[in-house]
């Protein structure tokens, strides 16, 4: 990634945890499981921490629509039945996401062994499964024997 992507990623990162903390704290809302303050426990960003975060609305160049090459691939998410949805999951340590075959999301670690509820935004055309990571590669051979993923043909 160059410098100014990186720089540009770091600052939407930095300013969605900073919008979080502002809305949990104005809706005094009791944080869920997963601490949204920074792991050095002081007001600032640190880049050498493990977390990413993709905001909703957010245009992005590495989004996945972005990725699309094809016709036929842009077709899958602008097609009239294709409505946009939120999706809440929660997850214990683990436990993955697999968004199709497009996405992996494995729950490696969560400190003071809490629980992790993500809401993605995805289209009702795109299958989410949550499994144990241990059984991805079965899901998936079961899965694909089945034909049941929903983009795997397009990509």
């Amino acid at each position: 990634m160059n410098k100014i992507l990186k720089k540009n990623f770091l600052e939407n990162v930095e300013s969605t945890i900073k919008c979080r903390h502002q809305f949990e704290s104005e809706m005094n809302l009791l944080k869920s499981g997963v601490s949204y303050t920074y792991l050095s426990g002081e007001n600032s960003f640190y880049e050498n921490r493990s977390y990413e975060s993709n905001t909703p609305g957010v245009i992005l160049p590495e989004q996945m629509i972005n990725k699309c090459s094809s016709r036929k691939e842009l077709s899958y998410f602008d097609h009239q039945s294709t409505v946009i949805r939120l999706v809440n999951i929660l997850l214990d340590i683990g436990k993955t996401i697999l968004i199709d075959e497009i996405v992996r999301i494995d729950v490696k670690h969560i400190s003071n062994n809490a629980r992790t509820s993500p809401s993605l935004m995805t289209t009702s055309r795109l299958p989410i499964n949550v499994i144990q990571t241990k059984d991805v590669e079965q899901f998936y051979e079961q899965t694909f024997e089945k034909n049941q993923l929903g983009v795997g043909d397009l990509l």
